[in-house]
């Protein structure tokens, strides 16, 4: 059997068929989401935006586990984790996380550049 040709991920133009793709791609993200959840042991869970942007209306969000108090026991489990330091276990970052680390490590580098260190004013007045 030949492989498969590989598709290339661009938007697809039809509005249509990209509706249809997004219901089924949803439809098995779930799938997966489930079946990650039960043969693991762990919590899972997802929020999903749609935004129907041409129609005018708010963006839509979905989230799985359908029960809330699940979505949110996880939820909060996941934003708890974010302050508590475990030594050997990896720290859950965001995107967010990742931009402030980058922009105050770009911060302290022009102020190293501005200003000497402390040893360095020391042996100055030495």
């Amino acid at each position: 059997m030949p492989p498969r040709a590989r598709r290339s991920l661009e938007l697809i133009p039809n509005e249509i068929a990209r509706k249809m793709t997004f219901r089924k791609r949803k439809k098995s993200i779930y799938k997966k989401a489930d079946e990650l959840s039960k043969l693991c042991d762990i919590d899972v869970c997802l929020i999903i935006y749609e935004a129907d942007q041409k129609k005018g209306r708010a963006i839509q969000s979905e989230t799985w586990p359908q029960d809330s108090t699940e979505f949110n026991r996880i939820f909060n489990k996941y934003k708890a984790s974010k302050d508590i330091h475990v030594p050997g276990l990896k720290q859950n970052f965001d995107l967010s996380d990742f931009y402030n680390a980058a922009k105050k490590e770009d911060v302290d580098r022009k102020f190293e550049n501005l200003y000497p260190t402390w040893d360095d004013r020391i042996d100055e007045f030495s």
